[in-house]
């Protein structure tokens, strides 16, 4: 068995490879994530056997930080010997991408879009890889969202500053559900794990730090914040959100949920994604009252690889 990367001509059997009925939207995104800068031929990689591609697995990045990979398409033979060729196939591609400057590789996988997660549950550890996250996936397509009392004054992070927004992130963080948090937290402590997802967040390619929020009562003091971002130019997230431990029990996790969604659909957006811990049942139930359907479970692996 061989592990090369392709060339430019060989994206469209590359996109078939083990896989047809896909293979047209993963052309459409690997072209868009060449003409991007997110990803190129060379990161993409084939599995052959006697001149036969046997698996195909491709990696992209966020502009802001092209050393955190993201994997994209992979395709093994899951009926058969898929640890053997997925473990061969990774570890070839990951050790040139690494000798390239990849200092981490992240594989997120959907139930329902991805499908072998038995498989692909099993062959991550193999590797290395780490279980950092299991959520579940919420969509809201356009539902009329409900009516909450007009109760919280809400300032954009610009307007109340940077330090504003972190110490909101370090409160609304003590007691979270969201066991990746928590995790955060643990490691780095609170002050280093709130400037750690600032990070984060403003690593999306477009951060709009004017559309994050921080929601205050009518004395002033803090309720939460959430942080609606646009993933393309049809569909946002709500990436992050959080009530402070003190005001939680009453409704202000849709209070949020409403005023950002709202934000997102006047800026012409007919759908927004939010994705929350699987244990996290409080908002999960806020997102249900905002409009938010419940679509499948997702979870999400990394692999440091810097030395």
């Amino acid at each position: 068995m061989t592990v090369r990367p392709i060339a430019a001509s060989e994206l469209r059997r590359f996109a078939a490879t083990l896989d047809p009925d896909r293979s047209a939207w993963v052309e459409e995104m690997l072209s868009r994530f060449w003409n991007e800068g997110r990803s190129s031929p060379g990161q993409c990689f084939v599995a052959e056997e006697q001149g036969t591609q046997v698996a195909r697995v491709a990696y992209w990045s966020q502009l802001r930080n092209p050393a955190d990979l993201f994997i994209f398409g992979l395709a093994l033979p899951w009926q058969s010997d898929y640890l053997v060729v997925g473990k061969e196939l990774l570890g070839a591609s990951l050790e040139q991408m690494r000798n390239r400057g990849a200092v981490s590789v992240t594989h997120y996988f959907y139930a329902e879009f991805d499908g072998h997660v038995e498989e692909r549950h099993r062959l991550m550890p193999e590797l290395g890889f780490r279980m950092f996250q299991d959520k579940v996936r919420h969509l809201w397509t356009g539902a009329r969202l409900p009516a909450v009392p007009d109760r919280l004054v809400f300032r954009t992070v610009p307007e109340a500053g940077e330090e504003a927004f972190l110490a909101a992130v370090r409160r609304v963080t003590v007691g979270t559900l969201d066991r990746e948090d928590q995790a955060r937290v643990e490691q780095l402590g609170a002050e280093a794990a709130a400037r750690e997802y600032l990070r984060l967040l403003d690593d999306a390619d477009d951060p709009s730090r004017d559309w994050w929020l921080l929601g205050y009562d009518g004395a002033g003091e803090l309720i939460g914040l959430v942080v609606p971002q646009p993933l393309d130019e049809e569909e946002c997230t709500i990436g992050y959100i959080g009530v402070v431990p003190e005001m939680r029990g009453r409704g202000y996790a849709l209070d949020l949920l409403v005023k950002a969604t709202a934000l997102l659909q006047s800026r012409g957006f007919g759908r927004s994604v939010a994705e929350v811990d699987r244990l996290n049942a409080p908002m999960r139930a806020a997102l249900e009252r905002a409009g938010y359907l419940a679509t499948g479970p997702l979870w999400a692996y990394r692999l440091e690889l810097a030395a």
